[in-house]
């Protein structure tokens, strides 16, 4: 276990050193197939993300900061994201600019949330649909967020010794010292329209070292805070193993997707660790149920909305038990727990706990068989139409996804499928049973 975070904090296990034809082309298959699910599956993870806004809440709980500041900050450096096409939003700049972030923050950070994915031209879509979905933007501008807020946090109490300060906690976790701390304040902070902010830069300028530890704290609580899988997350996810190697492709794609939900309980079970009563672990515990309840149920009802239904009745008993496990990016325990046997892209049981690369077998598989067997029957082509399109890059993008399905998807589905319309109603029945409808009406 150390040996692999060790390949993984040192680069070895991601390099680009290639050597035989065999490798390299493992490599652009693995990648290239992770790349193709990414830009396919993750058009409405902006959505899933909502889930941010309960991690930001307990976090700031947890340590002691203003969590309404925070996400009023986020939502401020957000909209300047949207509003400076072109330009680099002025909170990202601020941030760049007194060393909070680093400059390489976009879509690569953003989609590596929630998968491990490659290099070659199949990458390029997959960051296409993730600027193009807006969780670039958005999680460059929570963490943004967090790190301003915690900036001005410590400037703010600049003139107070370390045990004073609301951070006193994690200032210890991290190994600091008074005498770290008093380095640290005797910085002269920066100041723009009359909010002062640590300048890590200058840090670096007293004394290099300390500023790596301050940059350190920074960046891993940033993770916390805006989930982010770290080299003890990727550890599980790659095993340790090289790229281009049959271990290393065969952890990236078996474990694609699950980064996201071992990261979020990680994080929890790491801070529930270290905090000391009995009654505090249950308050946390509590609170991280709670928050991610909540925060589940607003999910499905978002989702709801982006895949043009009325939002679902919250007063179901079963809305409990589907918010709780659309929390924490557990949504493929809720297809196993709710569904029909399937997952929400018809792969079995088996196909989806073992991995995505079992789910596209099973595809291909399928397809084959089907076309084999009974290549002139429609059903044949149904089948295989209705599998190839959850292939198709941006087919899933939460803004566009209801009117595609209400336009093309219907204009095909009828086309190909003469039991359609038989489905349709079939599926306006399990709405009903939810207090669901549509939003837009038939054309």
């Amino acid at each position: 276990h150390l040996n692999s975070a060790w390949r993984l904090s040192t680069g070895q296990a991601d390099g680009d050193d290639i050597i035989t034809k065999l490798d390299a082309t493992l490599s652009t298959i693995g990648g290239t197939h992770r790349a193709i699910h990414v830009a396919s599956k993750l058009g409405s993870a902006t959505v899933t993300a909502l889930g941010d806004i309960g991690n930001i809440i307990i976090g700031s709980g947890y340590r002691n900061l203003n969590s309404i500041s925070m996400l009023g900050r986020g939502l401020g450096t957000l909209f300047q994201e949207i509003t400076s096409v072109g330009t680099v939003a002025k909170n990202v700049e601020l941030a760049n600019r007194i060393g909070v972030i680093s400059e390489f923050a976009s879509a690569s950070l953003a989609n590596t949330r929630y998968a491990e994915v490659g290099a070659g031209k199949a990458q390029l879509a997959a960051e296409v649909v993730i600027r193009g979905s807006g969780l670039a933007s958005y999680t460059n501008s929570m963490r943004t967020s967090f790190g301003l807020e915690l900036s001005a946090n410590f400037a703010e109490n600049f003139s107070k010794r370390m045990d004073k300060t609301p951070f006193y906690g994690m200032m210890k976790e991290y190994g600091f010292t008074y005498k770290d701390w008093d380095k640290i304040r005797s910085t002269q902070p920066h100041v723009t329209k009359g909010s002062k902010f640590l300048d890590v830069q200058k840090v670096y300028d007293i004394d290099e070292e300390l500023g790596y530890r301050v940059n350190e704290m920074i960046q891993n609580e940033m993770d916390s805070f805006v989930i982010m899988p770290t080299d003890r997350t990727r550890v599980w996810t790659t095993w340790g193993a090289k790229k281009g190697t049959i271990p290393g492709e065969a952890a990236r794609n078996f474990m694609m997707f699950k980064s996201f939900p071992i990261a979020v309980t990680m994080m929890h079970m790491r801070r529930m660790g270290q905090i000391d009563s009995a009654m505090g672990k249950v308050a946390y515990g509590s609170a991280i149920l709670g928050a991610g309840t909540v925060m589940g149920g607003i999910t499905l009802l978002a989702y709801d909305l982006v895949t043009g239904k009325t939002p679902r009745d919250i007063n179901r008993p079963e809305m409990v038990y589907e918010s709780l496990m659309k929390s924490g990016g557990l949504g493929i325990f809720g297809d196993l727990l709710f569904g029909d046997g399937q997952d929400r892209y018809g792969h079995s049981y088996t196909a989806t706990l073992v991995g995505v690369p079992a789910g596209t077998i099973e595809d291909v598989f399928k397809t084959m068989y089907r076309t084999a067997t009974a290549p002139m029957d429609k059903k044949t082509w149904t089948d295989n139409y209705n599998t190839a399109k959850q292939y198709i890059p941006g087919q899933n993008l939460w803004y566009t996804r209801m009117i595609m399905e209400r336009t093309v998807g219907e204009f095909f589905g009828e086309m190909i499928d003469p039991k359609y319309r038989s489905k349709v109603r079939r599926r306006q029945k399990h709405m009903r049973e939810r207090g669901q409808e549509k939003l837009l009406p038939n054309f």
